[in-house]
């Protein structure tokens, strides 16, 4: 329930600005148990093309800085702090090759 408030609140400042709804969660980093937001374009029906524009226009807006290389293949992907809180936007700009490298185990 928490998560549903966090998603409303945040798509509804980033509509005011301009910016397209995502799916938001909440998680608890690897590295320190901080709590982290990350914001997805999964499980909404947007091309490809426009979830590289629609990620884009929510990094601007948040001061975020693109991960290069993403940390999964095949997606756009941004991180930064805001606020004190890890944050994350990321969605899948080729479908075809993210579900490739999703299929596959990779050694750790």
């Amino acid at each position: 329930m928490i998560e549903l408030g966090v998603e409303a609140v945040v798509n509804k400042v980033g509509g005011r600005a301009g910016c397209a709804p995502l799916t938001w969660e909440l998680y608890a980093t690897d590295d320190t148990g901080a709590l982290a937001v990350s914001g997805t374009t999964s499980g909404r029906d947007y091309s490809e093309k426009q979830v590289l524009a629609i990620v884009q226009a929510w990094a601007e807006l948040l001061g975020l800085s693109r991960v290069v290389p993403p940390t999964t293949g095949g997606t756009s992907e941004y991180r930064g702090v805001v606020d004190g809180i890890e944050v994350e936007v990321w969605g899948v700009i080729d479908k075809q090759f993210y579900d490739l490298i999703s299929g596959l185990d990779f050694p750790e």
